[in-house]
This record gives structure tokens, sequence and C-alpha cells, in this order.
């Protein structure tokens, strides 16, 4: 896929939990290799937006297309091949505890089908140097400090080599020294693979570093969007609200 063609697509899209409407009637697209940051508070629906994009969970009505495959209708086996295409950074890393870091990453390349053992270690360790974590392979996941967690994770999202990143808080619970090199890792990343990346974040300062553009989400809608820059001005209050919080942290 070419950069500028829509890498997802999400159209009329609702998705609701009982009475509670999470999103209602969300239509965007997305082009391919850009940086989109979905931000808003707590409960708008951000975590679900991406879910929804690797068909972890359904809408309740609408359509979504990821990389030109209208996904809403496709099992889990018709899902699987699209799901090769897409890397996925949990909020808290999601690595398994029983096995070692080396092993988490190696994963999904033995699901994939790879029989040789030396070619699976080579490619784990080149993803463990891409995130700064070279010689981390026989360690457990309880030996990483928070931030090495979400290295390690990143790592096995991109196992695969996606064409598209999701990622979940990438800053969530770690101080401001090791996000600020969080974002730099997922940005040297995405200028070298070329991989279209959406991160929600509710740390209004990283979306400013990263982002090519910024979604808003507010009562199950979009309500601005926008290059960093744009957004600065913007008259809907909840934005002004979140370049607010960002001087008072």
């Amino acid at each position: 896929m070419k950069n500028g063609e829509n890498a997802i697509r999400f159209e009329n899209v609702s998705k609701a939990f009982g009475k509670r409407k999470v999103l209602d009637g969300i239509t965007f697209d997305l082009a391919a290799g850009g940086v989109y940051c979905v931000l808003g508070r707590s409960g708008t629906g951000k975590s679900v937006t991406l879910k929804l994009m690797i068909g972890l969970m359904k809408p309740d009505r609408g359509t979504i297309r990821i990389l030109d495959r209208e996904i809403t209708g496709l099992d889990s086996r018709e899902l699987a091949p699209v799901r090769a295409k897409v890397g996925f950074l949990f909020q808290y890393a999601a690595l398994f505890d029983s096995i070692t870091v080396g092993e988490n990453i190696a994963f999904p390349l033995r699901r994939r089908g790879e029989r040789s053992d030396e070619e699976i270690r080579r490619q784990v360790e080149e993803h463990l140097d891409a995130v700064g974590l070279e010689g981390n392979y026989d360690k457990m996941p309880a030996e990483l400090s928070g931030g090495m967690r979400k290295r390690a994770g990143l790592a096995r999202a991109l196992a695969l080599r996606p064409s598209i990143l999701l990622v979940d808080e990438p800053s969530s619970g770690l101080d401001p020294i090791t996000a600020k090199e969080i974002d730099e890792v997922l940005m040297g990343l995405r200028e070298k693979h070329g991989a279209t990346l959406v991160i929600v974040t509710h740390h209004i300062t990283s979306a400013r570093r990263m982002a090519d553009e910024m979604l808003v989400l507010d009562n199950g809608r979009v309500v601005a969007r926008g290059a960093p820059a744009e957004l600065e001005t913007s008259e809907v209050e909840l934005v002004r609200e979140l370049f607010r919080a960002e001087d008072v942290a």
C-alpha cells in the first residue's frame, strides 16, 4: 500500500455496551504512512476504537476497512491474514510471564510457521536491537522495568513487520523521561519501516511530539481532527482543555 492511500476507514461505526453508547456513528479514514494520535477523556472509546481496528471487537453498526479489506463480517480464521499485517501494543505490554522475553517475541513467528530456531533467534534479536533491548533475549519479563516491558511488547508487535501498528497508551505508568524515550522509539520505527501508526494516548505532549494528525473523541464522535498546530487554535472546548492540561502538567 502506497503512502496517501487509506490504510484504515471507519464508516458510520457505532458501538455500545448495554445502554452506554461508546461510539455513535463515527466516520474517518487514515492514510497509509501517517502517525495518528487519538485523544479524549477516559471512557470515550479510544481503546475500543483500536480493538475494532483489529477485530477484537465487532461494531454494532457500520463498516471497517483495514488495508482495503472489509473486516466487520469476518470470523477469526478469515481475520488471520489481516491481523498478520497489524501489530498491537497493549497498554501493559501483555507479555507472557512464564517465558523469556525472546520467546515472547518469537511467539508470533512460531505461529506463522517459522521452523528454524536459528532464523527465529536472528529475527528476534534484530527486533530487540531496534527497540533498545539488545542482550535481553533470555531475561524473564519480571526482570524488566516498566519501560523495558513496553519496549519488549513493541518488539513483539513488530515481529511480523506489520503495515499498521496500533499502540494503546504507550506512556501509561512511565516517568516523563522514559515516556519520551518510548515516543522516540516509535518515531524511529515509523521512519525505518514506514508503517501507519495509530496511538491512543492521554499524554498531549507525546501526541504533539509524534502526530501528523490528532483525532479527538467526545460523546462517541470525532469532535476535532487536524495537525497539532491546527488544533492549538481550536474552538472546541475539550481540545482547549487538553492543551491547557499540558501547560499545567
